[in-house]
């Protein structure tokens, strides 16, 4: 399959009838690689979201077989960092607000774009909390309907979504306490040892934002939840990557957060919490 032919974009009409012929041709030939090369060439930062609305509106049409397709498109161009979150997330907003008009000639558009959601949901490429929202986009009636599908097709609230809140309410309760045996406990009690990563992120991002004895706390935090077997080493290691990989847009807020995060490896790694070779590999993905 050859790429989509590249004509000259000089509105956003345009650039949105490109994305649907890409959508259009992926979902008819299934070529990910393909779809991904053609919207590259056309990729616009200030339309993005753009993408999400044209694209959608075509999966609109095709059957309900081909969503978990198509989510898997935006998590290809997600990952490669061509189709951001926020992109996402605007450009489902930018749908439900037409819904009202699309049913008319789509009538299985809110099944259809229920499922979407939710499945966008579970791949963590929108947050829960736009589903909150939904009835303040479409009206009252058809969005209890949107959301009804949406809880049809994941679950909510996700596992990692209370996981979070019982750790955020555990760093809150040691940072108040300074008590690391019962925050250790807590951190048990909060779900299951193989989203340990997840909890480890949001303690070192807790301990940036706060100063003094609350770093030292996190600190031995880090290390009772080893030494106590609650989250393992891999956890703890795959947690600091997650903080590397933000610090762009944590250092908007706390322009010292790579020194802070820094100090926080070295002392993991002098209390043998994760191996020294972590320097290494923080580096290479920061």
């Amino acid at each position: 399959m050859s790429a989509v032919p590249v004509t000259p974009m000089k509105t956003r009409k345009h650039f949105e009838q490109r994305c649907a012929s890409i959508a259009q041709e992926y979902l008819i030939l299934g070529n990910v690689e393909d779809a991904f090369e053609s919207f590259v060439v056309c990729w616009r930062k200030q339309w993005l979201q753009y993408f999400t609305k044209a694209s959608l509106h075509v999966v609109l049409d095709h059957e309900f077989s081909s969503i978990e397709s198509f989510v898997s498109l935006l998590m290809y161009m997600h990952v490669r960092g061509a189709l951001p979150h926020p992109s996402i997330e605007t450009g489902v907003e930018l749908v439900l607000k037409t819904l009202p008009d699309v049913i008319k000639d789509v009538p299985q558009a809110v099944k259809y774009l229920g499922a979407i959601i939710g499945h966008l949901i579970a791949n963590n490429l929108v947050p829960e909390t736009l589903v909150a929202g939904v009835p303040a986009l479409v009206g009252q009636e058809l969005g209890s309907r949107v959301v009804a599908e949406v809880r049809a097709a994941v679950a909510l609230p996700l596992p990692i979504t209370t996981y979070k809140k019982h750790v955020d309410a555990a760093l809150s309760e040691l940072f108040s306490s300074g008590d690391v045996d019962e925050a250790c406990l807590r951190f048990k009690e909060a779900g299951p040892k193989h989203l340990g990563a997840e909890a480890v992120k949001r303690a070192i991002i807790a301990g940036v934002e706060h100063k003094g004895k609350d770093r030292e706390l996190v600190s031995r935090l880090l290390m009772g939840l080893v030494s106590s077997s609650t989250i393992g080493r891999d956890g703890v290691m795959e947690g600091f990557l997650r903080v590397t990989r933000r610090l762009p847009d944590l250092s908007l807020d706390n322009p010292g957060a790579a020194e802070v995060v820094g100090r926080f490896l070295a002392r993991a790694i002098c209390d043998e919490v994760v191996a020294q070779s972590m320097l290494g590999v923080c580096s290479d993905s920061g």
